[in-house]
């Protein structure tokens, strides 16, 4: 299969937003963990909603 993960989706505008606020979050969560440690729950949850994005990116280019 060739092309991007974002061309061979259904719908490229929906994953193209999603990257971003993957990135986003990913930023933020970086950033909040370098000041905290990685068990703080503000640490935890922000990489929960990152995971939760990540899993919504998978379903959206797989299926």
């Amino acid at each position: 299969m060739t092309g991007t993960l974002e061309e061979r989706s259904e719908n490229p505008m929906q994953a193209s937003v999603l990257l971003n606020q993957i990135n986003e979050q990913r930023n933020r969560l970086y950033i909040l963990a370098n000041n905290r440690m990685l068990i703080d729950p503000e640490v935890v949850r922000m990489s929960q909603e990152l995971d939760q994005l990540l899993n919504l990116y998978h379903t959206l280019i797989t299926h």
